[in-house]
Order: C-alpha cells, then sequence, then structure tokens
C-alpha cells in the first residue's frame, strides 16, 4: 500500500529515514492486517527476544529453540533464523559442553551482521549451574550464514510473499563459535580490586544501540549474593543485590582481560561493562561524601531495575523548561520503588516485580477500588525511569569519583561511571492503581534460588557459598510484562498501566522535561481483557501494535506539542481520543493456546509486517474446539500420550495501510474511468497512427511508379 511504500522510502541507509517518512492522514487512511501467515513449522518450541528480533534488511527473524512457551526453562540448545519470505531455517549457533542459548536480537547496523544473545555456564555442575548470576552476553557473526540484502527502496513488495509450505533448514558452519561479550571477575586482586570493566555475575536479555556501538542487559551480582552468607562480613555492611541495567561499550579500544586463574568461572570479554543504574542503599556509602550529583539524585534510587529500551534513534530533545538542547544517548527502564510511609519488607523489594495475584487490596482484578486507598497506601510498584548516557562511548570507561569504582568492591556493587544520570519520569502514586503493569511471576527467579544455594567450588575452601536469591510468592503481578517503547525521535514513551477499572491500556508519557515528572496521556481505552502483551512501535511513528482479545492489533498515535510538560487538559484530551479511536485487529481472533502469546511483538524496520509467536498443534492432531470460556486450553498433551502437542510457531502479519470508505470506492471509480479514457485515447492513437503509416507508404509506392 502508499503507506508501505512510503516506510519503505525511509530506509534503514540513512538514520534519517524514520524522521522523513511521512504517515498518511489519519481521516483518509486505516491501518488494516493481511497475509497472516505461519513461518515456521519445526515441531519444537520457537521463542522471541522482546526487541531486535528482525533483521536490518526485514528478510531474518532470529529466535531460539526454549520449549517452555513462556520461555521460563533456560533449555534451548541452538539459535536460529527463519527467512520470512521463503521459510528457510538456518542455524547461527549450536551450544557445547553442556551450554544452553537464548534471548537473541541483531544488530540493527546492516553491515555488521551479527547477532547478540545469553549463554548460560559450559560444563554445568551441580555447584555451577544455570542462574541469573551466572549467565552472560555472547556475539555471533552470521555473515556466512544469512545473506543480507540492500534495503528496499520505494516499496516493500517482496519481502514476505506467499510460498509453499515447505521449510527448508541448513546450518551454517563453525555455529558453536561465538565471542564473549562480557568480561567475569568473581574474586578481587590482593589489594581487594575487581578489573574494571568486567562484572561480577551475570548478564541477559541483551539489545544493541541504534548505532551497535553499545549493548544494554539486566545484571545480577553474584558476589554481593555470595558475600551477603559469609560469616566473614557478618559485622559489615554489604550491599543488598538487586537486578541493575548494565552496558557494555564496543568502543574499539579493546576488550577486557580477566585472570582467569583465580576462578574457573572468570573469562574475559570484547567489550567494557558497566553497571548504569543506582540502587537503595548507594547513599550509605563513602562516595556519597564525595558525589553530589549522587546526593542530588538521592530521590531517584530505586531496588530493582530493569527491562530497559533505547530512546529513539539519535536520542532525544530535552524540553524548553529543563534548558532545551539534545540527548544523544540515553535508555528507558522500568525500576521498583517504595512509596509506602511505613516502609516496607527489602526482602520483597529485591526481589517482586509487582502487586499481589489478586491486586494491591485483595481484590480480583479488573474491580474498582477506591483512589483514596492508593494515596494513603501507597507501596512497592513499578515507574519509568530515564539514564542519560555520555554521546561518545569510550566515556564509560571514566568512574564518577575515586570512592566510587566501576567494578565495585567486596561489600559494595558496581558504581555507574562519570556523566551518567538517572531520574524518575513517571509518578502513579495518586492513581486508582499504582504503578506500570508487572507480569505475572516469572520461574526463572525458582530455579536462580535452587541454583544459588549450592556451595561455590571456587570459593569452598574460603568457607564461602553463594547466597540466595529470595523470591515472594504472593508477587505475581497484574496485567502484561513488557518493556517500554519509544517514538522514533524519542520525544514519547509508550508505558502499560491500570486504568481506573483495573483494564490494561495503553500511555504516552513525553520523557524530554528533567524538572517534573510526566503525566500519562492514554492511547487506547479498550475493553476487558485490555492489552495482554508487550508492544511495538511502527519505524514512521504513526502506529502501535500489541495483542489484544486473541488478535494482534493496532493503534495509530496521534503527534502532540512535546515542547512543554503535560497539563491537565493534554490527559483530558488524550482521554477523549483513546475513547474516540479505532483499534484495528490485524488477525483474526483465536481462542486459547492458538492466541498471540504476550512475550514478543515487533514491526519490521522496514514497517511492513508484525511478527508474533502464538501455539500451533502438532501436524495431523486437531485442536479442540473453543469458545473463549475459562480453562478450556489446560494441558498441553492432547492425545493423552504424555507429549506435548502444542509448540511455539512464529508468524507474521502484514500491516499497511488502505483507503477508507467511501474513498476506496470513490479511487476504483476514478482508477477504472481514468483507466478506460486511457485505453480509449491510446486505441484512438494507435488507429490515427496506423492511417498515417498507410498514407506514407501508399504515397512511397506512387512515387516508385512515376
Amino acid at each position: 500500500g502508499q503507506g508501505a511504500a512510503q516506510r519503505g522510502r525511509g530506509g534503514r541507509r540513512s538514520p534519517r529515514g524514520p524522521f522523513a517518512a511521512m504517515a498518511p492522514p489519519r481521516w483518509l487512511y486505516k491501518p488494516v492486517g493481511s497475509s497472516d501467515r505461519q513461518v515456521t513449522r519445526a515441531e519444537h518450541g520457537h521463542v522471541l527476544h522482546h526487541s531486535g528480533v528482525w533483521s536490518p534488511d526485514s528478510r531474518w527473524i532470529v529466535y531460539d529453540t526454549r520449549s517452555d512457551a513462556a520461555g521460563d526453562a533456560f533449555d534451548s540448545a541452538e539459535i536460529q533464523a527463519v527467512n520470512a519470505t521463503t521459510r528457510e531455517v538456518k542455524t547461527l549457533f549450536t551450544a557445547v559442553n553442556g551450554a544452553k542459548c537464548g534471548m537473541a536480537s541483531f544488530n540493527p547496523v546492516p553491515h555488521k551482521r551479527e547477532i547478540v544473545f545469553t549463554l548460560g555456564p559450559e560444563n554445568p555442575t551441580g555447584a555451577w549451574t544455570y542462574a541469573p548470576h551466572r549467565r552472560r552476553g555472547a556475539l555471533n557473526d552470521c555473515s556466512k550464514a544469512l545473506k543480507f540484502k540492500g534495503q528496499l527502496r520505494g516499496t516493500t513488495k517482496g519481502v514476505v510473499s506467499e510460498t509453499d509450505d515447505k521449510t527448508t533448514h541448513e546450518q551454517s558452519n563453525n555455529t558453536s563459535k561465538a565471542k564473549t561479550l562480557d568480561a567475569r571477575d568473581l574474586l578481587p586482586d590482593a589489594d581487594g580490586a575487581f578489573t574494571p570493566g568486567a562484572l561480577r555475575g551475570g548478564t541477559a536479555a541483551h539489545t544493541f544501540s541504534p548505532d551497535g556501538l553499545l549493548v544494554s542487559a539486566a545484571y545480577e551480582d553474584a558476589v554481593l549474593l555470595r558475600n551477603n552468607e559469609l560469616p566473614l562480613y557478618a559485622d559489615k555492611h554489604v550491599d543488598k543485590n538487586f537486578r541493575s541495567v548494565a552496558i557494555v561499550a564496543l568502543d574499539g579500544k579493546g576488550g577486557v582481560l580477566v585472570d582467569t586463574s583465580e576462578h574457573p568461572r572468570n573469562h574475559s570479554g570484547e567489550g567494557f561493562a558497566v553497571v548504569a543504574t543506582r540502587h537503595v542503599g548507594d547513599e550509605d556509602t563513602g562516595a556519597a561524601l564525595f558525589d553530589a550529583a549522587l546526593v542530588d539524585a538521592k530521590k531517584h534510587l530505586v531496588a530493582r531495575a530493569g527491562d530497559e529500551c533505547w530512546v529513539g534513534r539519535r536520542g532525544y530533545r530535552r524540553s524548553a523548561a529543563s534548558g532545551g538542547g539534545w540527548q544523544g544517548r540515553a535508555l528507558t527502564f522500568l525500576a521498583e520503588v517504595d512509596t509506602d510511609p511505613n516502609g516496607g519488607d527489602d526482602d520483597d523489594a529485591r526481589s517482586s516485580r509487582g502487586g499481589e495475584k489478586n491486586g494491591r487490596d485483595g481484590k480480583k482484578k479488573g474491580t474498582q477500588k477506591p483512589k483514596s486507598f492508593a494515596k494513603a497506601k501507597g507501596g512497592k510498584h513499578l515507574e519509568l525511569f530515564v539514564l542519560d548516557l555520555p554521546v561518545d562511548p569510550a566515556a564509560l570507561r571514566v568512574a564518577s569519583s575515586p570512592n566510587a569504582p566501576l567494578a565495585g568492591t567486596v561489600t559494595t556493587r558496581p558504581r555507574p561511571p562519570f556523566g551518567v544520570t538517572q531520574r524518575r519520569v513517571t509518578r502513579t502514586d495518586a492513581r486508582a492503581y499504582p504503578g506500570l503493569t508487572a507480569g505475572p511471576s516469572s520461574a526463572e527467579s525458582s530455579a536462580a534460588a535452587a541454583a544459588a544455594s549450592v556451595p561455590d567450588p571456587g570459593v569452598a575452601t574460603k568457607g564461602n557459598s553463594a547466597g540466595k536469591l529470595a523470591l515472594s510468592a504472593k508477587n505475581t503481578g497484574v496485567g502484561p510484562r513488557f518493556w517500554p517503547q519509544t517514538s522514533p525521535d524519542g520525544s514519547r514513551a509508550c508505558v502499560c498501566a491500570l486504568d481506573d477499572d483495573g483494564v490494561p491500556q495503553l500511555f504516552l508519557v513525553r520523557i524530554g522535561d528533567d524538572n517534573t515528572t510526566s503525566s500519562l496521556l492514554p492511547v487506547t481505552s479498550l475493553p476487558s481483557p485490555g492489552v495482554q502483551s508487550c508492544f511495538s512501535w511502527s519505524p514512521d511513528g504513526s502506529a502501535i501494535a500489541f495483542a489484544h482479545d486473541g488478535s494482534v492489533c493496532a493503534v495509530r498515535v496521534a503527534k502532540g506539542d512535546e515542547s512543554k510538560p503535560a497539563s491537565a487538559r493534554d490527559v483530558e484530551r488524550a482521554a477523549r481520543r483513546a475513547r474516540r479511536v479505532q483499534v484495528t485487529r490485524l488477525t483474526k481472533k483465536r481462542f486459547g493456546k492458538e492466541a498471540p502469546r504476550p512475550e514478543s511483538l515487533e514491526f519490521s524496520p522496514c514497517g511492513g509486517y508484525v511478527c508474533y509467536v502464538r501455539r500451533v498443534i502438532r501436524k495431523g492432531m486437531r485442536a479442540p474446539k473453543l469458545t473463549g470460556k475459562p480453562f478450556e486450553d489446560e494441558g498441553d498433551d492432547v492425545d493423552g500420550d504424555g507429549i506435548d502437542d502444542w509448540f511455539n510457531q512464529v508468524c507474521v502479519v502484514k500491516f499497511e495501510y488502505r483507503l477508507r470508505q467511501p474513498f476506496r470506492s470513490v479511487k476504483t471509480f476514478v482508477s477504472g474511468t481514468v483507466a478506460g479514457v486511457a485505453a480509449v485515447a491510446a486505441a484512438a492513437a494507435a488507429q490515427r497512427a496506423g492511417e498515417v503509416i498507410l498514407a506514407a507508404l501508399r504515397r512511397r509506392a506512387l512515387a516508385r511508379l512515376r
């Protein structure tokens, strides 16, 4: 369609492409979905990462083969990619020595042709098995396995086409070779210092920055987990381990070398890794006495931090109220804050992601609760934060203070580098349902607790044992888990929160202002069950795709004035627009296990397609007929043979803009009329040309006779 062609002209060759792309007028065109097709067929798991699953040329989709539908079981041994046009499958990486892999994403820079993914420990033992603090990032070159083509110009025709259902599977050469992204140093030197640029635990969920020079990841500190349980540090203050946001710089200045003889699980890395977030307890260290910025940022300290997203293609523009100017690099992330005036359980703050299973007031989901309850109670919930980063990746190698080492100490966590500032963007304490949606609890935490309770062989001779990662079983979360998404120009972020009726909805947040927290501007006003998945912003910034009521849906996003903070009038105007705007179903409605999975859903870089995952029954079996009633889809074993019969499969739906009625009929009539008139005129012109040619031939023949 016309919209797809306009998006395709932006291209990936120029970073200005997405800004130059113009969406068609809202009143004239509407978003529609077509050609919903399944592109994978193999009877095993297919799990997509939350971001970066499309190759830069919009032809390949990368995934791992975890068996669990939600990806909680980290048991994938391969990273694969499927061609969205031909359904050809390539194996990009095969884990060896008992390691597992997953959560893969592409480098958005076309000529890089590489992926980053999470790699578990090799040669796992009962004392060192997979856990959040025992994993790492890995880089793999896929230039030989995948043939990237140039960005399509003018149209996206041919990117995804209807082909036969045959799927080919080819394994590339050297699929077990990958480079370690982040270095690890688990034991300090003789002077008590750790290696700068190396982390002391595990990273996961890696995502490239738009220019491919930085990689963000979730981080868990193994040293703090271990030392919190050691009698040696019983009379000392040891920082608690909070999930943090780590950044790995691939700035071309070389990797980090670590002495691997100190600990069997130490390793070097290709990039320089730092922890970028500040957490509760940082103000109690000696560094706070010398770091004025840290003292000023005390109100922005958080407990758990994660689910990060890069801001825009080139950062964002600060509002006039905060002095203006352009912030070239930034990250948004979700962090847990505690606004309970009576304090709270620090152990829950360390491990939980959201509210209780049946809501914060003990009522069932979807029920109304008084607003005064939130104002009086407060409590732990998720808020949106922004990390402003230096433009030069090499600047991350500079510590903010001599008393705040980048690598941390045996009792303190790693401190952020110089020039990294952290601020809070949203404040939802006074809402009927405070906080952003946290999603259900993950089985990963319980597995981590079991793994962390086994003694560490590298320090067992010193009487040490790994710490235990606590988890509050009642904190299961409300609404879908999501990763914030920002508009291409970086001016707004999209988040998910509960409305006054307890239904998950999409909201926009203006992130350019540094002085005040931004209000939530409603984008959708959906009936129950509301938003049911994470979401993706189109490359031209005109639409957001998400799952709702068993379908992949899209909603158009209106432009607004981002130069000043949102006022109460802006919120009211956005709420009226959300009630009026039409949400378009891109796929048909499916019930039970066949509904789109909530973990991942992403626009292609060209903007013409959306990929998602849904469950498909084994070939040759018939799925039970469902009507949408609760508990109809219990169990993956349909025939009772003890083997799962449902598998995650990757699907792709075409996204385009089409003329609304009656403009479409008028266009068809006018096009037909113009074509008819042109055909008649062409026939008349051809007849006249024939007559002229015949006359010329007659005159020539007569001239010869004379």
